[in-house]
């Protein structure tokens, strides 16, 4: 197995304090949007935690910058494969993914390997294309391709839940594209039938109608996607739906923190304020 080697970049000090992201003023971004900056570069990831830090992955080079958007820390971990996914819901704990690789590892709020990473075939887990941290007591979530089937993984790797065949039983293909969890839920993208929701503990609850899209994420209950150069949100309270037109086409990625818009074309990351 590759080992992962970290090249530590740049260093300074941690964030303290939790920030609430300001959900009531998502519904109003059409109007109070500011452009503040952009950045030049490739991006194959794009994401933000609950401290409004942010978190750029070009192929092996992870960027943490601050919600002042200065550069923190800046990470090269060096595998075969080029990092898939990151979840950074536990800003102290953030796991991180090489689906060419089939491998995860724990990264701290330094962007530095606070565990040795982690081979899943070794674990016996040998088709699983997506992955999530479970904030009830820091249980892995996999979605494992062989069977259809969301797993849960307790830190030593024991499997302590595992659904059945989703495919059969909700009589729908899957082809999932992300998997995160928000609150007291657990969704996982299907583009071509839509986003299906859990509970903590893997019980389906529904299925929201939200279909052709790759990316979405969940604050507050609101589920937001981008569609034809549209930002839309379905509110699983009410049952709303509200979009409003973006100020940049040709979006790739997006991620909503507490005070920014953050999207990304191909080419450049263009943050707004809110």
């Amino acid at each position: 197995m590759r080992s992962i080697v970290i090249i530590a970049i740049l260093v300074c000090f941690p964030l303290w304090g939790q920030v609430r992201i300001k959900t009531d003023t998502l519904n109003r971004l059409d109007t109070n949007l500011v452009f503040v900056k952009k950045i030049e570069t490739h991006l194959d990831v794009l994401e933000s935690d609950y401290l409004g830090n942010f978190y750029l992955i070009d192929k092996d080079v992870i960027t943490k910058l601050s919600p002042k958007l200065d550069t923190m820390f800046e990470q090269s971990f060096k595998i075969a494969g080029d990092l898939t996914s990151m979840d950074v819901g536990q800003s102290m704990k953030i796991l991180l993914y090489s689906r060419d690789q089939n491998l995860i590892a724990y990264l701290d709020n330094t962007l530095t390997m606070s565990e040795a990473e982690t081979s899943l075939a070794d674990k016996g887990m040998y088709m699983v294309e997506l992955v999530t941290l479970s904030m009830l007591n820091n249980n892995l979530w996999v979605y494992n391709a062989e069977n259809f089937a969301l797993e849960k993984y307790d830190h030593n790797f024991n499997r302590v839940f595992k659904t059945e065949n989703l495919s059969m039983l909700l009589y729908q293909e899957l082809r999932p594209t992300a998997l995160l969890e928000s609150e007291d839920q657990l969704y996982l993208n299907n583009p071509d039938h839509g986003v299906l929701v859990f509970d903590v503990y893997g019980t389906f609850l529904k299925t929201i109608p939200i279909k052709g899209v790759e990316e979405i994420h969940v604050l507050d209950k609101k589920v937001y996607y981008i569609q034809e150069d549209h930002i839309h949100y379905y509110d699983e309270k009410t049952l709303n739906t509200d979009k409003f037109k973006l100020p940049v086409s040709g979006i790739h990625y997006f991620c909503i923190s507490n005070e920014y818009l953050v999207l990304y074309d191909g080419k450049f990351v263009h943050f707004y304020k809110y």
